[in-house]
């Protein structure tokens, strides 16, 4: 079994400086002054990458790899439509058990962004929101052995193909880090809507998580560039 390399309360407490000091950053923006009025802010599009999934490999007892991008853009005041897009390949291996699990996932919603702008280039962002997800992945047992008190076995299991949906709500920030590259998080909570074949022996679905418990929370940490698309 893979042993923790960092204990999970170093890992917290780092997303929790993370969080706070986005947060900060909100804070001081909504108390400055009035609203900009729209004709002065620039429409924007964002892309992103999320590097936070490895950090789960500080702590789990598989190995997780892979990566995530996002894209954002404001349609209207203050509605963020939002695409994501990630892979997910996760390996667990144990006295008795070795298993491979591979896949894909898409996440589509709508951010409602609550903060006061007190300048028409502030790109500053602190929302709430939804996202429609689905999962594309595979299931490959490597070995399975199974001991009694006469005998060990390793039976033949195939390797299953599946698709999984699921609904989340969301929080999060963004913030400005220099000129237009940006930082921000978004903490999710997430609701398994079900899977096309049985969720029997399923240990984990990419950009869900464990299917056995009911509701998920989970959080991303996001390095973006802001693109403005009027000069």
């Amino acid at each position: 079994m893979k042993k923790r390399l960092i204990s999970p309360y170093i890992i917290t407490n780092i997303l929790l400086i993370l969080v706070l000091s986005s947060s900060g950053t909100y804070a001081q923006h909504s108390k400055k002054g009035q609203i900009v009025i729209d004709e002065t802010r620039k429409p924007f599009f964002r892309i992103g990458i999320d590097p936070t999934i490895y950090l789960n490999n500080f702590f789990k007892p598989y190995d997780n790899y892979g990566g995530g991008a996002i894209i954002e853009t404001e349609i209207a005041k203050n509605y963020i439509p939002v695409a994501e897009v990630g892979y997910n390949r996760f390996t667990i291996t144990e006295d008795y058990l070795d298993m491979r699990n591979s896949g894909i996932y898409f996440k589509f919603g709508l951010d409602k962004n609550f903060t006061k702008y007190t300048s028409g280039k502030d790109r500053d962002i602190f929302s709430f929101g939804f996202r429609y997800a689905f999962s594309v992945f595979r299931q490959n047992p490597q070995a399975i052995t199974y001991t009694d008190t006469w005998r060990t076995w390793s039976p033949t299991i195939a390797t299953t193909n599946h698709v999984a949906h699921w609904a989340e709500i969301t929080v999060g920030t963004r913030v400005k880090l220099w000129d237009n590259v940006m930082m921000g998080w978004t903490g999710r909570g997430k609701i398994k809507m079900g899977t096309s074949n049985s969720e029997q022996g399923i240990f984990r679905i990419p950009g869900l998580g464990n299917p056995q418990t009911r509701f998920i929370t989970d959080i991303n940490v996001y390095l973006l560039y802001n693109i403005n698309l009027k000069k």
